[in-house]
């Protein structure tokens, strides 16, 4: 069940925005993601002058990306990190790293769940390597881990037993980390 974050929720205090992106639109069945093979960039993007990070994701939420957003019916999304790998990978990516409480100040925010990545591709690891579905779901069941509606886990703690199971699975992408994915309900 997802939730709309609230102000004093402890767990999210730890982790760091890496960026915002506009995503296609988000219906209660979409499968969502970090990759953009999974869950599709919106084509407005191309479109907005704005500063992108080495994670392909925007820095901030400036005008110009609220306004395409609003104009082509598409879904603001943000994504974060643990605090510590966020401070440490933005020399090489460009991040700014931002407290999650930025948004709050900048409007309502649906957290939609955690996904695994590879932080240096921003692969989805239950998504997009080549992993049979059958041993996905293996995998799941025996971490007793479930998917949520949009394809992510919702508890943190399950998020990085399975980022450690990745972790060995695919040596040559570790580091897998959790991150959170929040997809705008308003924009203040």
């Amino acid at each position: 069940m997802t939730r709309i974050m609230e102000r004093n929720d402890t767990i999210m205090t730890s982790r760091r925005i890496v960026g915002f992106d506009i995503r296609d639109r988000i219906e209660s069945n979409n499968i969502t993601s970090i990759d953009c093979n999974i869950w599709p960039e919106s084509q407005i993007k191309t479109e907005i002058d704005s500063q992108n990070n080495g994670f392909n994701l925007f820095d901030s939420l400036d005008e110009s990306i609220v306004d395409a957003s609003v104009r082509e019916n598409a879904s603001i999304v943000a994504f974060d990190i643990p605090r510590d790998l966020a401070t440490a990978l933005s020399p090489t990516f460009g991040l700014e790293p931002l407290p999650i409480e930025y948004l709050f100040k900048r409007g309502e925010w649906l957290f939609l769940g955690y996904d695994i990545v590879d932080v240096r591709t921003q692969c989805s690891a239950i998504y997009s390597f080549d992993i049979k579905r059958e041993r996905l779901e293996e995998l799941l069941s025996d971490a007793a881990i479930e998917l949520n509606q949009y394809g992510l886990i919702e508890n943190q703690a399950q998020s990085f037993d399975l980022s450690a199971i990745f972790d060995k699975l695919f040596p040559e992408h570790s580091p897998f980390t959790p991150c959170g994915i929040h997809v705008a309900k308003s924009i203040g």
